[in-house]
C-alpha cells in the first residue's frame, strides 16, 4: 500500500496527471488506475496525510492501520483542528482497531 501512496504522492507533487490526460488526481485514479470512486478517495486522502505524517507508512505496511480507518481519522482531525502531536497520538490510539471501534 505504501508504494501506491508514494506513487500517488509523486504524481500529485509533480502535477503529472494533466500531462497524462487527466483533469485531476481523482480522474487519474479512477480512469487510469481503475479504482472505484471510494477507493480513489481513500488513497488520495491517505497520500496527503502521508506528507505530514510519514509514520503512517509503517503502520499501513504492518497492518496496524487501513485506508478506511485513516479516512475516519482524517475527518476527526479536520473537524477538531488537531495539532501535529495530537494527530500522532490519535494514530497511535486507533492502531489495530476496526472501523467500528474507531467510529464510536
Amino acid at each position: 500500500m505504501s508504494k501506491v501512496l508514494h506513487h500517488l504522492r509523486e504524481v500529485a507533487r509533480r502535477k503529472l496527471y494533466p500531462d497524462l490526460g487527466y483533469s485531476s488526481m481523482f480522474a487519474y485514479c479512477t480512469d487510469e488506475l481503475k479504482y472505484s470512486p471510494d477507493q480513489a478517495g481513500r488513497r488520495i486522502s491517505a497520500c496527503r496525510m502521508l506528507a505530514t505524517l510519514p509514520e503512517i507508512e509503517k503502520k499501513l505496511d504492518r497492518g496496524e492501520l487501513n485506508l478506511t480507518v485513516l479516512g475516519l481519522a482524517k475527518s476527526y482531525i479536520k473537524e477538531n483542528n488537531l495539532t501535529l502531536p495530537e494527530q500522532r497520538q490519535l494514530l497511535d490510539e486507533i492502531a489495530n482497531k476496526t472501523k467500528r471501534e474507531v467510529g464510536r
